[in-house]
This record gives C-alpha cells, structure tokens and sequence, in this order.
C-alpha cells in the first residue's frame, strides 16, 4: 500500500499568510519607530545626570533636577546624516520662533563628526542654536543615543517629555516644548 503525502499549497496557505502577517507587522513597527511614532525601549524618563557647557558662558545643568527654568531641546546630529539634512529647516523655524524667549534653549550634539563640518552644516542651514562637541562619545551614552538624528525635549523639572529618533517636524518639536513648558519644575 502507497501512503501518499499531501504536497498541495492550500495545506501551506495558512502558515504563509501567517509568517507574511509576522513579516509585515515587524516591518511596520519598524517604519513607525525610525519615524519617531514607536518609542524605543529603554528611553530615558528623566534626563541623565549630565551637565554641559555652553559657548556663550551657559551651562545645561541635568545633574540638580529643577535647578534651571528652562526647556532644554537636546538634537543630536552629523554633517554627513541625510535625515539630519532633512529636519535641519523644522529645526531653524522652530529656533528662529524662539528667539528671544528666555524659557527655551536648544543645543546640537555633534555625534561621530568633524566638529568644523558639522559647525559647517549649521551655518549651511542657518541653525542659530549652540552645538556641543561629545568628546568620546559620553553624552551620547548618557542619553543612549546610538543612531541620528535624535531629539530630546526635557522640562525645567528634568522629565523627558520627547524622545524622537529621525526627522522630527516643527509642528511636533513645538508641540513637545509646549508640553513640557506646561510641566511644573
């Protein structure tokens, strides 16, 4: 007697469309977390006990949660990052809103790149914020960033308000700092 073994496609059809629904479901979370819609494990939820220098004689000052009245927008980003060259004109809108309003100060990480072609890059797109270089790579590590560009909006009591990673659009930029302006120190 022949046993015969069923080779059709309909016996598979079930297990493909099932390992397709997978493919797809991964591939969308995927998309929607380098657009900054999925947030990312492990994100920090109060800002890492850093502090840093300014060229202007400020300091951002993470370590004394509370201690300063401000919004800090924290960009991190590299001359040579095409999604960086992208929100580069949402990222000058929405400091050139800002100037002259004290409760907000934006600063650039230069992340993996020459410092004088990344301060190069911002006066290409008119960035009037400051830039910080990230000897070794310490600031990146605090905030855990490991690719760009990323975007952090923390308010005045030290909370992460945003953590976008890719292009960030000035409509969500100013709606996270109007956010965390709203936040009590």
């Amino acid at each position: 007697m022949r046993s015969e073994v069923n080779t059709s496609n309909s016996s598979r059809r079930p297990l493909m469309v099932a390992a397709g629904v997978v493919v797809l479901g991964a591939g969308l979370v995927a998309v929607l977390a380098f657009a900054g819609v999925v947030g990312q494990q492990g994100e920090p939820r109060t800002a890492p006990q850093v502090s840093f220098g300014l060229a202007d004689g400020g300091v951002v000052d993470f370590v004394q949660p509370g201690s300063d009245s401000r919004v800090v927008v924290v960009n991190f980003f590299a001359s040579w990052c095409p999604p960086c060259r992208d929100e580069a004109p949402a990222l000058r809108t929405v400091w050139k809103g800002l100037e002259g309003k004290e409760d907000v100060v934006m600063v650039g990480i230069i992340f993996k790149d020459d410092p004088a072609a990344a301060r190069g890059y911002m006066e290409d797109y008119d960035l009037g914020f400051e830039a910080v270089e990230d000897l070794g790579g310490a600031l990146a590590r605090a905030f855990r960033v490991t690719g760009i560009p990323k975007t952090f909006v923390i308010s005045p009591a030290g909370r992460v308000v945003l953590v976008h990673f890719g292009a960030i659009s000035a409509e969500q930029l100013m709606a996270a700092i109007e956010e965390a302006r709203l936040q009590e120190s």
